[in-house]
């Protein structure tokens, strides 16, 4: 298992048009071919665990209570795009924490 995985948001395996609104991944794309990583899809609000290009297991989650498509600090958006995750360490409040960026 890879000391680093990526995680990716559904809006950047299709990348938005100029409309201010994101362009959701069909469900068909959750992982890209290949890759190992964490992807979430913000339209049907689920994160998939992928592993060689394949879905080995998907998990329902919340998004920022303002949506998605971050713009500063405290707008309670949940922001879009590639990002680096850290090795997993446990954690009294959520049993496996991964830190992220």
């Amino acid at each position: 298992m890879p000391t680093a995985i990526t995680l990716l948001t559904a809006a950047v395996l299709l990348l938005p048009s100029s409309s201010s609104s994101p362009s959701p991944s069909p469900s068909a794309r959750e992982c890209r071919p290949g890759e190992t990583g964490v992807v979430v899809d913000t339209r049907s609000h689920q994160m998939h665990l992928c592993r060689a290009g394949q879905s080995d297991r998907s998990f329902a989650v919340a998004l920022g209570s303002g949506g998605v498509g971050k713009q500063k600090q405290g707008d309670a958006r949940t922001p879009l795009g590639r990002y680096g995750l850290g090795a997993p360490r446990g954690s009294k409040n959520f049993h496996i924490f991964v830190p992220v960026g």
